[in-house]
């Protein structure tokens, strides 16, 4: 053992006696106040680094179990601080939190930290070295955050014993897994102390905040293979299991090492540690110091690949590397054991990601082992996952990604047929002993009983990653659910289900905690039961393909969507940000829904910011020419004048560029003022020193004849502001702005209903199109429309540029559903500026809203410099490395 582990074990000991002093939070006698006046519950905010399996267990314990009421926000929101005193939670929780708490907010509110470590062990490595070094005794602590790491008061300490709870074989992520667990129980402890009118918090002896930060250096668990057994080097592996890794290097290449199994066998005589014995199923046998074990490696990832820095399969990484004895061993990803009339069937792919030979050696070696004595066929996973649906690591890093996901969704989809129809004369039960993303659960639809533990959490959705879903989950689920309407408000409520309330809401059949609970089912009830289940399970079928359509149908219409999914701007910034762990600047659309009681502000400055940074980074100074803007004003109108002015000013602060103003006023009789208006639009067509062009509209009512005339004359390319569109060569700034603006805050446009107010050329109609772009459901209203309370009847977000002050109130909005609010309309009455929406009525009936000033003007002006630039590249005909691809869509540069 570690000789600082022993300092902390004999530490430990001493703990539990000084349990004497005291620290209480200021923020206690309000709560304890308020919990004896008769308070039934707690409003709690998480602050999570992600929103992993943890605080997904916790939400689910603290929100549905014990009734409190949960928020979240990601710590990497920059307006983290604003956000909390928005809240005003009883409580913050921050679980597994790999980043410090500003001071002000644990200064003002109870903030506790989850620590995966037992009372004294202090810093951000110590699952690291638990699974590393393997102490006799670890746990978790629950406890104040104060100004020095891991030392504040302590609200809960849970242990456990390593032997017992620890398998030789954890990674890292299964360390994390059973901690988890624990610290359920810690959380649980602590609403009740708070109930009980008991503050919990024990101040720390001196002598553990004196320890020293549990630091894990990359020298600790370096591996030696002259000298370390495969089982060593794969415990080194597995405490960097599934980040950061393992870094050593294979064939003299930097690499990450993760997916250790040790291989036993007696290698050839002679055979030096690091040798390369096998390859099979992407993964490497590597020779180890000992004579009787090798060690599989199933991923890497290049340290110095810029393109990819995410773990991939092994022999992608190191393709042309040849192995000492090919076909010597296979490694073994699938196991089925056939007992009596059960064949169980388990697997084990790197974080439960599924690729096309997965899903065709799953059904082959299912295939290979039925036989007609099998009744039952079990489909168990593995501890860890049940299955995650497709592989994005390896689709991101392939050369035709849409391709490679159409490849892999056919690939589950045919297993999942060949569960329902193949085994049609066999009960399946789906065993789910780890957890299940969105492919995973629905590919568990394809059994005929659900069997969850309950440790066990289910994301049954797809849209965060901008898809709307195959795995025939559009039979399946109304089929498990009983309705279409129970199965989409499933997949759209993009909340985890823990295990009962997978029994609860009818996903699954049955919860259990050990094993042999499955076996008395399957013995006791499916078994006797065969012939009944058979019968109901045929007439199942044909009452589901009546209510619901034939599967295949089902299937062809995912098919077709996904299609168009897998082509999308959202799902190809979703995988991007996912595969590469890319932070957010805001807390995602689906996290502000929960549990939040008023709308969060849509503020644009910091997007339009990024965008601008994104220009400079790709914008060389040229000294002959800069972007340069022609902008023409029509007669004197206070508000035009005052927009031209933000314009000037922002393109030239922000980014260096030029803008050329001129403004013309017709004389008396002017009889000439058209032809005016129009030769300086010619001139700047063929300025080759002007690369866009902007009319500033609206033209004052008694100027509007010349408007169109002058509007038709402006060239495409240099139309910078879509006031052509759809025939220009660019978006109007400001629907572009609105696209960019939900983008920013991760708002999913894909499935949504999306009801535009306003049918304007420059605004409405292309925003229309932008969303339908994106799969939306779009309903225009315009002025004809006799019953905006209806047309709002089912809508998820609202966009409306109306120009009609405080069009829309409250009483018009449907209640309970996490609306967003796009305003983009604007009124001037003096000295005020109004938008279409009445903000204070429709506050608490949405999620996210946008003022009328400060959030889509901002990033309007910004979308301008971007249409500029884009004109400015294309007319200057630069080098296509330098060249930003200008499409309606793809954004992923400015948004990432």
């Amino acid at each position: 053992m570690h000789a600082s582990n022993a300092i902390r074990l004999l530490n430990w000991r001493l703990f539990r006696n000084c349990y004497s002093k005291r620290f209480v939070h200021s923020a206690w006698s309000t709560l304890e106040r308020e919990i004896k006046n008769g308070r039934q519950s707690l409003d709690i905010l998480f602050i999570v680094t992600s929103h992993n399996t943890m605080s997904q267990k916790a939400l689910c314990l603290l929100s549905s179990t014990l009734q409190c009421r949960v928020m979240v926000e990601l710590h990497s929101n920059e307006k983290l601080v604003e956000r909390v005193q928005m809240h005003k939670p009883d409580l913050i929780i921050c679980p597994f939190l790999t980043r410090t708490i500003p001071n002000q907010i644990y200064r003002d509110y109870i903030t506790l930290i989850v620590h995966p470590g037992p009372v004294g062990d202090r810093g951000r490595h110590s699952v690291d070295r638990w699974v590393l070094e393997r102490p006799k005794e670890w746990g978790v602590t629950i406890l104040e955050a104060v100004e020095e790491m891991d030392a504040g008061p302590v609200w809960a300490e849970e242990k456990l014993d390593t032997e017992q709870h620890l398998p030789q074989t954890a990674t890292k992520s299964d360390a994390y897994n059973i901690l988890t667990t624990l610290a359920m129980k810690g959380l649980r402890e602590i609403y009740h102390k708070i109930f009980l009118g008991h503050y919990p918090g024990v101040e720390q002896p001196a002598s553990l905040k004196s320890l020293p930060l549990n630091t894990l250096k990359q020298r600790d668990c370096a591996i030696d293979w002259s000298s370390d057994s495969a089982s060593t080097i794969a415990r080194k592996i597995q405490s960097r299991d599934s980040q950061p890794g393992l870094l050593d290097s294979i064939c003299n290449i930097p690499l990450y090492l993760f997916g250790a199994h040790v291989q036993p066998l007696n290698k050839p005589i002679h055979t030096p540690p690091k040798t390369i014995l096998a390859k099979d199923k992407n993964a490497f046998l590597i020779s180890c110091a000992d004579s009787t074990s090798a060690l599989w490696i199933t991923h890497l990832k290049n340290a110095l690949d810029k393109k990819n820095p995410f773990k991939l399969p092994a022999a992608q990484v190191l393709p042309s590397t040849s192995a000492l004895l090919q076909n010597y061993l296979s490694f073994e990803d699938i196991h089925v054991d056939v007992e009596d009339d059960v064949c169980y069937v388990q697997w084990d792919f790197y974080n439960g990601a599924m690729r096309d030979d997965h899903c065709y050696r799953l059904k082959q070696a299912i295939r290979q082992n039925i036989n007609a004595s099998v009744k039952v066929v079990v489909l168990l996973g593995s501890l860890r996952y049940f299955s995650n649906g497709i592989d994005l690591n390896t689709i991101e890093a392939s050369d035709n990604p849409v391709e490679q996901s159409q490849k892999y969704i056919h690939a589950i989809n045919d297993l999942i047929r060949y569960l329902m129809i193949d085994l049609s004369d066999k009960i399946v039960v789906s065993v789910l002993r780890g957890h299940a993303g969105a492919g995973g659960a629905m590919m568990s639809l394809a059994s005929d009983f659900i069997f969850i533990h309950e440790n066990s959490i289910i994301n049954a959705h797809y849209r965060t990653m901008g898809l709307f879903g195959s795995e025939y989950w559009t039979f399946n689920l109304p089929s498990r659910l009983g309705s279409v309407a129970q199965a989409n408000s499933l997949v759209n409520h993009l909340q985890p289900m823990n295990a009962q309330q997978a029994v609860t809401s009818g996903f699954a059949d049955f919860t259990y905690s050990a094993w042999n609970e499955v076996e008395e089912k399957i013995t006791n009830d499916i078994l006797p039961n065969l012939s009944e289940h058979l019968k109901w399970k045929a007439h199942k079928r044909q009452e589901n393909i009546t209510k619901f359509g034939h599967p295949e149908a089902c299937r062809h219409r995912e098919i077709k969507i996904m299609n168009d999914n897998f082509a999308s701007f959202e799902y190809i910034r979703a995988r991007y940000q996912f595969v590469r762990k890319v932070p957010t600047n805001t807390t995602p659309f689906h996290l502000l829904s929960i549990g939040s009681k008023q709308a969060t502000m849509m503020k644009g400055q910091a997007c339009a910011a990024h965008i601008y940074n994104e220009i400079k980074s790709k914008y060389e100074p040229n000294d002959r020419n800069v972007p340069a803007l022609g902008c023409l004003l029509a007669g004197s109108k206070p508000e035009s004048e005052l927009y031209v002015r933000m314009k000037e000013k922002n393109l030239r602060e922000k980014v260096n560029f030029k803008t050329h103003i001129v403004q013309l006023q017709p004389g008396e009789n002017d009889n000439l003022f058209g032809l005016k208006l129009e030769r300086v639009i010619r001139e700047w067509n063929a300025d080759p020193n002007i690369h866009g062009i902007l009319v500033q509209l609206p033209f004052p009512e008694h100027l509007k004849q010349y408007q169109s005339g002058v509007l038709k004359l402006i060239h495409p390319q240099k139309d910078i502001d879509g006031l052509l569109y759809p025939n220009s060569s660019f978006v109007p700034c400001a629907a572009q702005a609105i696209i960019w603006l939900l983008d920013w805050y991760d708002v999913k446009l894909n499935g949504k209903n999306v009801v535009v107010v306003g049918s304007s050329k420059l605004v409405g109609e292309p925003v229309s199109l932008l969303c339908k772009a994106r799969g939306a459901t779009v309903t225009i209203c315009s002025i004809h429309t006799q019953d905006l309370r209806e047309a709002f009847s089912h809508a998820d977000i609202i966009i409306t540029a109306t120009g009609s002050a405080h069009l829309i109130h409250g009483d018009l909005l449907p209640e309970n559903r996490p609306l967003v609010i796009v305003d983009a309309g604007v009124s001037h009455d003096p000295p005020h500026i109004r938008g279409d929406v009445h903000m204070d009525s429709v506050r608490d009936k949405c999620i996210l809203i946008t003022p009328p000033v400060g959030a889509v003007g901002p990033v309007t002006i910004a979308a301008l410099a971007h249409n500029l630039f884009q004109a400015y590249l294309a007319q200057e005909k630069l080098s296509s490395e330098h060249h930003l691809e200008h499409t309606h869509t793809n954004l992923l540069q400015y948004m990432i």
